[in-house]
């Protein structure tokens, strides 16, 4: 599992994935129950990371759990789709 950890790199305190720092405007995949959709990653006036899908304007608050991968990863598998297990 991929999660948001705070950190620090030459430009101050930020979110870390996988060990890379991730600015705002760079471009993630957000798993969404049991697929990866591509998201552009920022930060509210709180300093909480939020996520604006690619196809629309809405601003999500991610959870600490949520999942998020880099696109040029490989994304780790993720379990067999079935109707019973789609939550979006």
């Amino acid at each position: 599992m991929s999660l948001l950890e705070w950190g620090y790199d030459g430009g101050g305190r930020r979110y870390h994935l996988n060990g890379r720092p991730v600015y705002c405007g760079t471009i993630l995949e957000l798993r969404i129950g049991c697929g990866w959709v591509p998201v552009t990653f920022g930060l509210d006036g709180y300093q909480r990371p939020v996520d604006h899908v690619l196809s629309g304007s809405e601003a999500l608050t991610l959870p600490d759990e949520m999942e998020l991968w880099w696109p040029d990863k490989d994304a780790p598998s993720t379990r067999k789709c079935n109707a019973a297990s789609r939550s979006w």
